[in-house]
């Protein structure tokens, strides 16, 4: 009980009370948290082409197996079992959340840009530039981890527009 409890206060900070039951139902809520939050990112990312799908997955089938457990010592056996699992699952949940709260909006961006910016990407690419831009964003929309990259999409998008507007008036 005393390594569940420690894993738990790792994890998810204080969990309360050490008792079997207080433990057990502590750890539980904050289970049911990442359930609810990774089902809410399942429904968003089912709807259009996001990052992380095989994560949420992943986490929600461990949330899932730790929390069909409900006799209190079968389910600290099974979390501290998982300790590697829940470590792996709390990494990428706190990219996730970051994500899915703070970062879509400009991952939308990225999408319609890269939406808006492919008729006209071989006349783009003439220029050096642009080309490194377009392919930056392509490399965004393709890593399958790119939460550390979304703070460039703007400034990347901020160079290939002028471009199009430039190609339009069909001025090279």
């Amino acid at each position: 009980m005393l390594r569940a409890g420690h894993l738990g206060e790792k994890l998810f900070g204080s969990v309360g009370e050490t008792s079997q039951n207080s433990l057990c139902r502590e750890l539980r809520k904050c289970l049911r948290s990442w359930e609810n939050d990774l089902g809410m990112f399942r429904k968003i990312s089912e709807k259009g082409q996001y990052p992380g799908r095989d994560e949420i997955k992943d986490g929600l089938a461990l949330t899932e197996k730790l929390l069909d457990f409900h006799d209190p010592v079968e389910f600290i056996k099974a979390f501290i079992n998982d300790e590697d699992r829940l470590w792996d699952a709390i990494h990428h949940f706190a990219g996730l959340k970051n994500f899915f709260k703070n970062q879509i909006y400009t991952w939308d961006t990225l999408l319609r840009a890269v939406e808006d910016f492919n008729p006209n990407r071989k006349e783009l690419e003439k220029n050096h530039d642009v080309k490194e831009a377009l392919d930056a964003l392509q490399a965004i929309l393709g890593d399958p981890e790119p939460y550390s990259m979304i703070k460039n999409i703007r400034d990347l998008i901020c160079i290939v527009k002028p471009a199009i507007r430039l190609n339009f008036l069909g001025i090279k």
